[in-house]
């Protein structure tokens, strides 16, 4: 082919073929000269592709739904934990709710035995449960003279029984026995008589 053919010649198709045709198409012009061009390498490029558009095309949907499904997953086995997180924070709430329940409760029926404003009795609590004992003695017997008038012996019983009660609900955590705890009360009337005399003596 001469130099004018060259000059006045339109693009060529590289595959005359239906079904390829006006995929592949290479511009003759001066930068070509010389070139040699495989048709062969140009069409197992373009069937290959093809091939790969379709493989992406037939996977993609597949591969988004994975991706979806594990995500949904990840999501419902998140949810699944945090109710039951919940129900267990619930169940304790419950349990603590209905625990303080029976401790008002309680504690509302000592008051009422030993004839105490509850929240005056509440005021009572000590450091500990020996200590709570001595303070709601002096609040049921705020003279002090009475006091020294009185042993443990001469309480009533079911009074007795209302301050170790209410010492051993305010402070759980402690085993003093019913002994440690009578004797904290009787302790109070013991002091104040030895206070008393101590006066007289001088």
């Amino acid at each position: 082919m001469s130099s004018e053919q060259r000059k006045t010649s339109k693009k060529h198709s590289i595959i005359d073929n239906d079904n390829i045709k006006g995929f592949f198409e290479v511009y003759l012009d001066q930068e070509l000269k010389g070139l040699a061009i495989d048709y062969g390498k140009v069409l197992a490029l373009y069937l290959t592709s093809v091939s790969t558009q379709t493989i992406n095309q037939d996977e993609t949907p597949n591969e988004s739904f994975e991706i979806k499904y594990r995500k949904l997953l990840e999501q419902y086995e998140k949810l699944e934990k945090e109710n039951q997180d919940l129900t267990t924070e619930i169940k304790c709430l419950k349990a603590k709710n209905k625990k303080k329940i029976i401790k008002c409760k309680k504690i509302k029926q000592c008051a009422k035995v030993l004839g105490l404003d509850i929240d005056l009795l509440k005021q009572c609590k000590g450091d500990s449960s020996t200590i709570t004992c001595r303070n709601v003695t002096r609040e049921l017997f705020p003279d002090a003279a009475e006091r020294a008038s009185k042993t443990i012996s001469t309480i009533e019983k079911n009074k007795v029984t209302a301050i170790v009660e209410f010492a051993r609900i305010v402070h759980p955590g402690e085993s003093k026995s019913k002994r440690d705890l009578t004797n904290a009360i009787g302790n109070v009337f013991a002091s104040e008589k030895l206070q008393e005399q101590k006066k007289k003596n001088y």
